[in-house]
């Protein structure tokens, strides 16, 4: 048999159907309800035998999902905005696909989402560009960055116990100020970077094998991320 549902709302709809899933899927988006507003349009459809005694196992289910007007907040300390999200939902998982919005920030978000695994269920992917605010907020006022920076990062772990990843930023659209590097005189030519990153249970990320690469430049080595500055 198959049922098929059209709808339009809230949602709180989705976030409750989630929430007393009997399979506990709320594990996997640990968002508390009113943390979270949105308005949806809901393509659901359930496939099952028709029998006299049904296991919820039996049931295939497949819901497809446009959220328009999308606010999200307090995600790793941050909120997060988007006009459009995708949303595929199935037994076996979750995929979001968009565009999200943070501190005037706009990166594509790919987020899949594995019911069956316990380890490492989540992998997120963020890539796009970010201004230059966002990283002299890290740097401090020795390096001083000018234009857009190219980012790709994929993250590994579960929900938002996120474990390990890896970043990639192209500074070549980038001029790049120095008050430290007396042979920079003063701007110098853009780079690359490259580096993996564990997370640590301290709220402490750890960047290793940490690269940049440049033509007046290059850096090996591994450091610390705390408090929102490197150290």
């Amino acid at each position: 048999a198959e049922i098929s549902i059209n709808a339009k709302g809230s949602i709180d709809d989705i976030m409750i159907f989630i929430f007393q899933h009997p399979r506990n899927f709320k594990r996997f988006v640990p968002l508390k309800l009113e943390n979270i507003s949105a308005n949806s349009e809901v393509k659901v459809q359930f496939n099952f035998p028709l029998k006299s005694k049904l296991k919820f196992e039996e049931f295939i289910i497949n819901s497809k999902t446009n959220l328009t007007d999308v606010n999200i907040n307090d995600i790793f300390s941050r909120d997060f905005k988007s006009n459009l999200l995708s949303i595929d939902l199935t037994n076996d998982g979750l995929e979001i696909i968009g565009k999200i919005n943070s501190s005037n920030q706009t990166l594509n978000l790919i987020w899949d989402q594995d019911f069956k695994k316990r380890d490492n269920s989540t992998l997120i992917t963020l890539s796009g560009s970010i201004n230059d605010k966002m990283i002299n907020n890290f740097i401090g006022d020795k390096l001083k960055f000018s234009g857009k920076i190219d980012v790709e990062a994929n993250f590994l772990g579960n929900s938002f116990d996120l474990r390990e990843g890896d970043l990639f930023l192209d500074f070549r659209n980038t001029k790049i100020e120095s008050y430290i590097l007396d042979w920079a005189k003063p701007k110098f030519s853009s780079m690359l970077l490259k580096s993996n990153i564990n997370f640590l249970d301290n709220k402490e990320i750890n960047f290793y094998n940490f690269k940049i690469e440049g033509p007046l430049i290059q850096v090996d080595g591994n450091f610390n991320f705390k408090n929102n500055r490197i150290e």
